[in-house]
């Protein structure tokens, strides 16, 4: 049981902070004004080059996570001490409240093919193809206690109908235009066509499991 345990916290850390460092990429390059991908954010500005392309493969990648399993319950301190979920002496009830009936993980991910922009004599002409994932999972609560309890024990009951999964894949072709209005003053927009090509939704009305002797 205590192989089994550990392997499946070490899972859902993993999912939990694999990607945490990148949350804010997509804020950060608001005040990037003079790189291409800031009009991504920003339709308005023009980057300090007269034209770029964006070579297909190596071009801007975005991932996105939140999560509500990155909170100061996750770790606790006792006698000098650090416990986590893989500890026996970890104290599940402050961080089952946090989480209340089902633990959050969201993640956005955009992958960028091609991406080209030039400056003209009305203004700056853009254009990008992206690839566009968002995804959301709900971890029932109960799912730590298997964590907790070290397996399925004799006698015991797990709720798992808060499971939840939904996700969107899609498509987006994007063509901007930015002017110079005014000398303190540019305004821009973007034009977008969205092609849907999955989704996946989950919606569980009960879904428990009991255990029991043979």
């Amino acid at each position: 049981m205590k192989i089994y345990k550990t392997t499946l916290a070490f899972l859902l850390l993993f999912n939990a902070v694999g990607f945490s460092g990148r949350a804010q990429q997509l804020l950060s390059l608001y005040y990037l004004e003079t790189i291409p991908q800031v009009q991504s954010v920003n339709p308005a500005m023009a980057p300090r080059a007269k034209a770029y392309f964006g070579i297909p493969f190596a071009n801007s990648t975005y991932i996105g996570v939140n999560t509500d399993m990155l909170c100061s319950e996750l770790i606790q301190q006792s006698n000098g001490r650090s416990f986590t979920l893989l500890d026996s002496s970890y104290n599940y009830t402050p961080f089952n409240k946090r989480i209340g009936k089902a633990a959050n993980l969201s993640t956005y991910i955009s992958i960028v093919p091609i991406q080209f922009g030039f400056s003209g004599k009305k203004g700056y002409f853009s254009f990008s193809w992206s690839e566009k994932l968002n995804q959301s999972l709900a971890i029932p609560k109960d799912f730590f206690s298997i964590i907790d309890k070290g397996g399925f024990p004799e006698g015991s009951n797990y709720n798992f109908s808060p499971l939840a999964i939904n996700a969107q894949y899609y498509r987006e072709m994007s063509f901007g235009y930015s002017y110079n209005f005014m000398s303190k003053l540019r305004i821009g927009f973007h034009v977008k066509l969205l092609q849907g090509l999955a989704a996946v939704k989950t919606d569980f009305k009960q879904f428990d499991l009991k255990t029991g002797a043979i």
